[in-house]
């Protein structure tokens, strides 16, 4: 019985490519999917790109989101017509 060799394995994918991949990606404007990170490596398993892509996400401080401004225009109506309002008051 003759073995035949078998394949050599996959090269291991590490966290730091998975991240190098993804902020490359980022940096170009695409969401960084497991699909897009597969294909920018062009190796290594899903499962063990996605636990990284995983890592990397949760590793990374969350946006925050842009504070509300009112519109100056309606924020100059408001003060004038507090404005009138104290005037009116204090006349009394």
């Amino acid at each position: 019985m003759s073995r035949q060799p078998s394949a050599p394995p996959p090269a291991e994918i590490s966290f730091e490519q998975v991240a190098a991949a993804a902020e490359n990606l980022e940096g170009r404007g695409a969401e960084p999917t497991l699909q897009r990170v597969c294909e920018h490596l062009g190796a290594g398993s899903p499962n063990r790109i996605q636990r990284h892509l995983t890592a990397w996400r949760a590793a990374r401080p969350s946006p925050t989101p842009p504070t509300p401004r009112l519109p100056s225009a309606l924020v100059e109506a408001l003060e004038e017509e507090l404005a009138r309002h104290a005037g009116d008051a204090l006349s009394r």
